[in-house]
């Protein structure tokens, strides 16, 4: 009996054995299938923060993208404004120095207005004093031939003639005052 005690004895260490090993077999499967989902969740978390961050790389690219369209759009709306500015500004010089040889022309025209004026007024002075010298010196020689011995018809008509002459040589006086209120 002891040898079959002892085989079964064998036979149960050796079933104890077989046991224990599958036993650690299926664990150490078990613990590899844990490793396995613990790789897996832990791979699947990564990707899903890798993506999370792939997408905020990607939402900050697309700022950038927005803030530099933006900052190239104030760029030429700065650019536009001053070349308007520019533009405008030598527009309005150029308009003043238009408006600046304009009235240089007319002052020079009015100039030579003035001038042909002044010679016009020098012009009818020098005809009045011509006028008034004639009228003087007519006078003169009427005075001397009314002295003389005519038939007093005659002295009423050279008579007459001196008042005309003065009438004349009044006339000529207001307009001499006339040409000194006009200059």
């Amino acid at each position: 009996i002891d040898t079959t005690e002892n085989s079964a004895l064998v036979y149960l260490q050796s079933y104890l054995q077989l046991k224990d090993s599958l036993q650690e077999e299926k664990n150490k499967i078990k613990i590899e299938e844990l490793n396995v989902a613990y790789k897996t969740e832990k791979a699947r978390l990564e990707i899903k923060a890798r993506q999370k961050e792939i997408q905020t790389l990607k939402q900050q690219e697309r700022l950038n993208h927005l803030t530099n369209y933006f900052i190239i759009s104030l760029l030429i709306l700065a650019l536009m404004l001053s070349s308007f500015f520019f533009v405008r500004s030598r527009i309005k010089r150029k308009l003043a120095e238009v408006e600046l040889r304009n009235q240089k022309l007319a002052s020079e025209q009015m100039r030579r207005e003035l001038e042909g004026k002044q010679k016009d007024l020098t012009n009818l002075a020098l005809e009045i004093a011509r006028k008034n010298e004639l009228f003087t010196k007519t006078n003169q020689a009427l005075e001397e031939i009314q002295k003389s011995n005519l038939p007093k018809n005659k002295h009423q008509q050279i008579k007459e003639l001196i008042q005309y002459n003065n009438q004349q040589l009044r006339i000529n006086e207001d307009l001499e005052e006339l040409q000194l209120n006009i200059e």
